[in-house]
């Protein structure tokens, strides 16, 4: 409980702790798992009271991750029927993308300039624009941020004279997001 999981830490050990022992008939069959998978549940071999598993969060899934023991779907050692317990944890395994780049300026003569704009699917870190984003035939100000790193703002200044009407501008790869 608590937390989030995230590409760089993407799984947790679930504790199932029963009021009495389940006897053999509990098992992963008997457990709803939203968000990732789970291992085989294995008993405590000192304490039959207490099952073991780890969940694994699904590659480019965000929201909230679940395990749940289904009631019903397992008695005690002399056939009652269990109660439903759960547990949830927060996922962040989507990696961020580039969704957009544009100039405000595709037109430029000698002495112009043209603010570029980079907006992500969801805030970044680790984006330094001398490294990240590469420009044809001009140079690219620091870029900035004033959203908590989802646009990125800067100035494309065009190498003079120069003409071409395809001048590129590439986004490497190398950013993350906040998890």
């Amino acid at each position: 409980e608590g937390g989030t999981l995230a590409d760089v830490d993407d799984s947790s050990v679930v504790t199932f702790t029963f009021s009495e022992a389940p006897g053999d008939s509990f098992s992963n069959d008997d457990i709803t798992v939203v968000g990732g998978e789970l291992s085989t549940v294995t008993v405590d071999p000192d304490n039959p009271l207490v099952y073991t598993a780890t969940f694994t969060a699904d590659q480019d899934f965000t929201g909230e991750g679940s395990v749940t023991v289904n009631a019903d779907s397992y008695t005690d050692v002399v056939l009652n029927l269990g109660e439903t317990g759960s547990d949830t944890v927060a996922i962040d395994t989507e990696n961020p993308t580039v969704v957009s780049v544009e100039m405000d300026d595709v037109a430029l003569k000698i002495g112009d300039t043209s603010a570029v704009t980079i907006t992500f699917s969801e805030a970044v870190t680790n984006f330094d624009s001398s490294v990240d984003v590469m420009v044809e035939n001009g140079a690219l100000s620091s870029m900035m941020s004033g959203d908590g790193g989802v646009t990125w703002t800067g100035t494309f200044t065009p190498d003079a004279p120069i003409e071409d009407p395809t001048n590129v501008v590439t986004v490497a790869t190398t950013y993350t997001d906040v998890a």
